[in-house]
């Protein structure tokens, strides 16, 4: 008698969960389905069938759609920046990192690997605790910023 009201409740939910699965199981019908034919020819879609799942991801869609694959070897070099800075970590070496940052703030003009080597050199001086630094910093990058928006 204990054991029955959640019995019941198991009961249910289980009914629950079957009928969703059949409902969600059910074939398409044909006016819900695109044919190839319909995919305008300059689409990213154009040439696969959207039935079968071929269908790429829509973050990657807007990825290409935005022109973020233009920036990959942006990605490559932030990628390898971190593997130095976690490389330099385990070597217990981690006094060397801020002049990775600052190399890279010679080397390039780039304005998202200047930013991003501005922000890891404020959160490398804050560190310590040394806000004043940080501030520095922080206030040296939106002065570059800035002089690129004039």
């Amino acid at each position: 008698m204990k054991n029955q009201p959640l019995f019941l409740l198991f009961a249910a939910t289980l009914g629950v969960a079957v009928a969703g699965a059949l409902v969600v199981d059910r074939p398409a019908t044909a006016a819900a389905t695109v044919p190839v034919e319909a995919a305008a020819a300059d689409s990213p879609s154009a040439g696969r069938d959207l039935r079968r799942g071929d269908r790429p991801g829509r973050f990657a869609e807007r990825a290409r759609s935005r022109g973020r694959h233009l920036a990959e070897p942006v990605r490559a070099v932030v990628r390898d920046l971190r593997t130095l800075e976690h490389l330099y970590l385990l070597d217990g070496r981690a006094k060397e990192i801020p002049d990775l940052y600052r190399d890279l703030l010679k080397r390039t003009e780039h304005p998202m690997l200047r930013q991003f080597a501005y922000r890891r050199l404020t959160r490398l001086e804050l560190r310590p605790t040394n806000t004043d630094g940080a501030i520095a910093l922080a206030r040296q990058s939106l002065e570059e910023d800035l002089k690129r928006i004039q």
